[in-house]
């Protein structure tokens, strides 16, 4: 079995405008999970699904899925 690894990243937000209200719309956050659910409907068996927060020096921050599926 090999493993088979996909991953989607937000674009990247100040974080001094992520107010909780337009973070959706700041990150792109709907687009990447309907992406996500499309490579997801591609894989035979998706392991798991990971979502990270990844924040950089320069003060942004951007989310990453990561998918996981084995293929037989």
């Amino acid at each position: 079995m090999a493993q088979y690894l996909r991953s989607l990243e937000s674009p990247p937000v100040r974080l001094a405008d992520n107010r909780a209200a337009d973070f959706e719309s700041q990150t792109g956050l709907r687009g990447v999970i309907e992406q996500l659910g499309r490579i997801a409907a591609t894989i035979d068996q998706v392991s798991s699904v990971n979502c990270d927060i990844e924040t950089r020096t320069n003060g942004t921050a951007k989310l990453v899925f990561r998918t996981f599926g084995k293929f037989t």
